[in-house]
């Protein structure tokens, strides 16, 4: 184990230290590797490959993500991968107060010890490449009608406007 597996295992969220360990138990190498306790934040890059599969963990000011890549694939954010494999629209939550703390791992809700592997399955029986298109198309417009509607203030004026 290397010492950056090795560190984001220690500072890392169960389901993510999981996840973890299941690449590692599916043959997966750790390709690249950044970051650490003297990193800024304690950031951390784990690159993991399998051929077929890629995943890049980050942990970037204390939160988690994950990006898979098939075979000559561009990496997605497991959320766009779980609109693709399960057929949903992308839907963004609502905005959070600046008192409230960010979510330790993202998808926020979503475990990746369960989702990481059944997408990768998901991915390995088939060309997803148009699924992924779409949900990454999909996630690209709920993300523009999130921050055009967060750029109203709540009385439907444009920040800095006085409504006179």
């Amino acid at each position: 184990m290397t010492d950056a597996v090795t560190y984001a295992l220690s500072r890392a969220t169960d389901d993510v230290a999981e996840t973890i360990r299941w690449f590692e138990a599916e043959g997966f190498a750790v390709v690249r590797e950044l970051g650490g306790p003297k990193e800024s934040f304690g950031n951390v890059l784990l690159e993991f490959d399998r051929g077929a599969v890629k995943a890049t963990i980050v942990r970037d000011r204390s939160q988690w993500m994950i990006d898979i890549a098939s075979v000559g694939g561009k990496p997605h954010g497991l959320h766009v991968w779980l609109t693709a494999m399960r057929g949903t629209r992308a839907e963004t939550r609502p905005r959070r107060s600046l008192g409230q703390p960010l979510a330790d791992q993202l998808p926020e809700g979503e475990s990746w010890r369960v989702e990481v592997p059944a997408v990768i399955d998901w991915i390995s029986v088939g060309d997803r490449s148009a699924d992924i298109d779409t949900a990454a198309r999909d996630w690209s417009r709920a993300m523009r009608e999130y921050f055009a509607t967060q750029r109203q203030s709540p009385g439907g004026q444009p920040p800095g406007s006085f409504g006179g």
